[in-house]
């Protein structure tokens, strides 16, 4: 890029210097942009890149939060289904110690209802006793 400028009061080569030093800033300054604008869209095309990344993080993120409300919607319904059981269980056991009391109530019964039956048999074997005596002393 050449520059025309109009120098006066000086000779030639002063007026030449100072066009080629004009120059070479023009060409410094033109550098400078070059690698500026270079550095600018490197880095537009890494923000561009790392929010790119960032969106799929956030996705990812929605998708995580949605699976754990999930989850902990079903752990919760869970918890209530275990408490639940846990109550039919507590019912059910309430209900075999009770039978089971029952039965051993009904044991004792039939035990002492047993004996009864027992000291019934040798009442009427030793009332029948002299019956029979008689009865075949009549013979």
């Amino acid at each position: 890029m050449k520059i025309k400028t109009i120098v006066t009061g000086c000779n030639r080569k002063q007026a030449r210097s100072i066009a080629l030093e004009q120059e070479a800033r023009a060409k410094r300054e033109e550098t400078k942009n070059k690698i500026a604008n270079k550095l600018l869209n490197d880095t537009k095309e890494q923000l561009i890149a790392k929010s790119k990344d960032l969106i799929v993080v956030v996705d990812k993120s929605i998708e995580l939060a949605k699976e754990i409300a999930d989850l902990t919607q079903t752990n919760e319904s869970l918890d209530k289904e275990n408490a639940s059981l846990k109550n039919k269980l507590k019912l059910r056991e309430l209900t075999i110690s009770c039978r089971e009391e029952e039965i051993d109530k009904l044991k004792l019964n039939i035990n002492t209802l047993q004996q009864a039956l027992k000291e019934a048999d040798k009442d009427i074997a030793l009332a029948s006793r002299p019956l029979w005596k008689k009865v075949l002393g009549k013979c």
